[in-house]
């Protein structure tokens, strides 16, 4: 089984970040309580504000079960990306191993 990574990239508003980390605390744990995959959220060296979340999925069988539910998460992922991303602006990616 290969594992899949999903990275989840933006830039906040500096002065909306302790309402992203509160939020991002919350969103931390239903993903967590889906037993799915592993979740982190990172902030890159030396950007300030600027995060990603990492998705580690087992399986591409576990990334499409996380799919399916990720509705549950929706209305919280719309306030993240309405209210605190600058801009609108978010980048996302997919990989799968290969060895």
């Amino acid at each position: 089984m290969s594992k899949v990574i999903l990275t989840v990239s933006y830039e906040i508003y500096a002065e909306k970040r302790e309402g992203f980390l509160s939020l991002m605390k919350e969103i931390k744990e239903k993903v967590m309580s889906m037993n799915i995959c592993t979740y982190s959220v990172y902030e890159q060296m030396g950007r300030k504000n600027k995060f990603s979340e990492v998705y580690i999925f087992n399986s591409a069988e576990d990334y499409d079960k996380f799919d399916e539910q990720e509705e549950t998460l929706d209305s919280l992922v719309d306030k993240v990306n309405t209210e605190f991303v600058k801009e609108g602006k978010v980048s996302s990616t997919q990989v799968i191993e290969v060895l």
